[in-house]
């Protein structure tokens, strides 16, 4: 069998990554089936990650304390597939924060966040060329944290 590095398999189309190299760099204690699963989501999506197109990440399931394993899309690999679209005109994001001692809720860009500060949430702003204005969305850290 041939070793790859790697830096190495960050070259290579996601079709042609196994299961061994995900279980070696990647995933040592994931299941085989998991590891078989994300690698079809990875060869289905063309996403390798080696480059950090996406993540398999393990979890302890609160209820159980099992360990169970998500798969997660990086932001810059949907960053990259918006970008494709001859429509896109770039995006702006930030985190909402509750000040100490004030309590005023404010929205800052970037994620830059100070001790005593409070992250309450997200929000992003997505351009598009021609529209009147950009699709903002903010989301509430308690409706995402699932704690694990």
């Amino acid at each position: 069998m041939i070793q790859h590095s790697p830096q190495a398999l960050a070259t290579r189309p996601a079709a042609q990554l196994t299961a061994a190299e995900v279980k070696q760099y990647i995933a040592p204690a994931a299941p085989a089936r998991t590891v078989e699963h994300f690698l079809l989501f990875c060869r289905t999506l063309d996403l390798n990650p080696f480059v950090g197109d996406v993540y398999l990440i393990p979890f302890k399931e609160t209820s159980s304390g099992e360990t169970r394993w998500t798969f997660q899309i990086s932001v810059h690999t949907f960053i990259r597939w918006a970008s494709r679209s001859p429509l896109w005109a770039g995006y702006r994001y930030g985190v909402i924060i509750r000040e100490p001692g004030r309590g005023k809720v404010v929205e800052r860009e970037g994620t830059l966040t100070f001790e005593g500060e409070d992250l309450v949430g997200g929000w992003a702003e997505v351009f598009t060329k021609g529209a009147p204005f950009p699709l903002k969305h903010t989301v509430a850290l308690k409706d995402w944290d699932k704690k694990r």
